[in-house]
C-alpha cells in the first residue's frame, strides 16, 4: 500500500470573513494523480493557496498533512522545502531572466543542461524565461 503524501482532513477556507468552501477531505498517495474539475469560482484555486499557505487564503478550519505531518500552520517556506509546491496554469513570462539565470537562482543550475536536453529543448536556456515561447513549448518547459 503506497504511503500517503497529501491529506486534507475537513479543511475548510476563507478570505477575511467570507468562507469559499468548506469541510473538503482529499487524500493523495504516493504516484497517485488528482485532478482539481470545477467551474470558474468555485474554488480550486482558492484551495490550493491555502494548502501553500499563501495570503489572502487562509486555513479556517481542518487539517493539512504532508508526508504524515500536520502542516496547516507552518509558514510557507517550510512548506515549500518540504515539497510542496504549486504550478501555474499560465506561467509569466519573465522578460529580462534567461531560463540559465532562473535555474541558477533555483539552485538548480548544475540540472538544466541534461534537462533542457531531455526536453529538447537544450537550444532555449539563454532566452528569457517564457518570451515568445509557443504554447506547445511553454507546456514542455
Amino acid at each position: 500500500m503506497a504511503a500517503t503524501r497529501l491529506e486534507l482532513r475537513d479543511v475548510s477556507v476563507g478570505v477575511g470573513p467570507h468562507s469559499i468552501l468548506e469541510n473538503v477531505n482529499l487524500k493523495i498517495n504516493a504516484g497517485e494523480v488528482h485532478v482539481l474539475l470545477g467551474q470558474n469560482g468555485s474554488g480550486k484555486s482558492s484551495l490550493l493557496e491555502a494548502i501553500m499557505g499563501l495570503p489572502p487564503f487562509e486555513l479556517t478550519g481542518g487539517q493539512v498533512f504532508y508526508d504524515g505531518e500536520d502542516i496547516s500552520s507552518a509558514p510557507i517556506d517550510e512548506r515549500a522545502a518540504r515539497g510542496v509546491g504549486m504550478a501555474f496554469q499560465r506561467p509569466p513570462a519573465l522578460v529580462g531572466v534567461t531560463i540559465s539565470e532562473f535555474a541558477d537562482a533555483l539552485g538548480a543550475g548544475d540540472r538544466l543542461g541534461t534537462e533542457a536536453e531531455a526536453l529538447n529543448m537544450a537550444r532555449f536556456t539563454d532566452r528569457d524565461v517564457l518570451v515568445g515561447f509557443s504554447v506547445g513549448d511553454i507546456k514542455r518547459w
